[in-house]
């Protein structure tokens, strides 16, 4: 999706990641973490929604920190098309848990709910849908995604890889957290990797990282799962070189071909069968996340997932 966005919007600045994450999230109705073809329609509405509230965010966001203060709320109300009662008041309201900040996420929430018609341009939806072929829109069976007992367990891989000391870990956490709330979202964990450390700055990579680390899924890297961030960071990051690699027209794609032409150590087995293991949907082409599925299953052992106190 985010290769697309930059293919089929083209002719729009829409090649935001906060705006094409809440679009993907939101278009993923069934919670299979995949938008399908029934969904898709979805996902092209909610991309121009979110993109007009990502605009409306950094105009507001004057010194592009990703977060909203009181002063610059209030500064820019005027900029707020529509916006009904005391600046502060409305400030209060977005900011649910009081941190004195507002995140994009948050404020994506209070629109839905306060201004559910705002930023609603009919002629531009229609210019977007009409991309797609509608007779393909099948109804949607909305179902809630099956919830896990217990967390993934780690590849003992992730684990034996070295992280700060857990004094300077969680001094790293604060810095990243600046409204105290204990929980890091996506947009927090992108701009403190560009800050601290831009050699792990593949957006692939960091959603990897993102999604795995978030042991309870609710969306958010908390304290105790920070530590886990930390070690997933380094080991997407490698596999993601290792993609990169293999991927040698860039596509973000590995076909059969580029695979086999890599000549990667596969302990004696045979490339095209390899490939088929990973492309498990027939679909021809490798993505990342396939690779990722298949490493962790076949190139480490597993082990039970370290406790809070162990992760540092």
């Amino acid at each position: 999706l985010d290769k697309g966005v930059l293919t089929l919007f083209s002719d729009k600045d829409f090649n935001h990641k906060p705006a094409i994450m809440a679009a993907y999230k939101a278009a993923d109705r069934s919670g299979n973490g995949f938008v399908e073809r029934r969904e898709f329609g979805y996902f092209l509405r909610y991309i121009v929604y979110y993109n007009n509230l990502w605009a409306l965010f950094s105009a507001v966001d004057d010194d592009g920190d990703r977060r909203i203060s009181k002063e610059e709320f209030v500064q820019s109300a005027d900029k707020l098309d529509g916006l009904n009662g005391d600046a502060e008041t409305v400030f209060s309201e977005i900011d649910a848990n009081g941190g004195g900040i507002i995140l994009f996420d948050e404020l994506c929430h209070w629109m839905a709910v306060n201004k559910s018609t705002w930023g609603v341009d009919d002629a531009e939806v229609a210019a977007t849908t009409a991309k797609i072929d509608a007779k393909e829109a099948a109804p949607i069976q909305h179902s809630e995604p099956e919830k896990q007992a217990e967390p993934e367990l780690i590849p003992e891989a992730v684990q034996n890889i070295a992280v700060p000391p857990k004094a300077e870990a969680m001094a790293l956490f604060d810095s990243l957290d600046p409204n105290s709330n204990g929980r890091l979202s996506l947009a927090e964990l992108d701009k403190g990797i560009i800050q601290c450390y831009p050699q792990f700055n593949n957006k692939p990579a960091i959603m990897a990282a993102y999604k795995a680390a978030d042991r309870n899924g609710d969306g958010f890297i908390r304290r105790s799962e920070f530590g886990f961030f930390l070690r997933f960071i380094q080991y997407y990051n490698n596999l993601w070189h290792v993609f990169e690699g293999v991927d040698t027209d860039g596509d973000r794609r590995i076909t059969k071909e580029e695979f086999e032409a890599a000549q990667l150590e596969l302990n004696g087995n045979d490339a095209a069968q390899v490939f088929d293991e990973m492309d498990k949907n027939g679909g021809g082409k490798v993505l990342f996340g396939e690779l990722c599925q298949w490493m962790a299953t076949n190139k480490s052992d597993w082990a039970v997932g370290a406790k809070e106190d162990e992760v540092f």
